[in-house]
């Protein structure tokens, strides 16, 4: 997403993504990352979103656990 931010010259996304790269590497090593977030500077970082369902199916297939 930093990377997404400075494509498009936005500010705002690429301040946004500094903390997310910050503490996101240490709730990634303690497995405290929230399901389903995209990750974008206008989203919580730590909210999980739903999965659609025929993702869901996919990631089950490859055998993936999403909880």
């Amino acid at each position: 997403m930093l990377q997404f931010g400075i494509k498009i010259k936005s500010g705002k996304e690429i301040i946004g993504q500094i903390p997310r790269l910050i503490f996101g590497g240490v709730k990634s090593f303690v497995g405290k990352i929230p399901v389903g977030n995209p990750g974008g500077a206008n989203v919580p970082p730590l909210k999980p979103f739903p999965i659609e369902k025929e993702l869901q199916d996919i990631f089950t297939k490859a055998g993936i656990n999403l909880v």
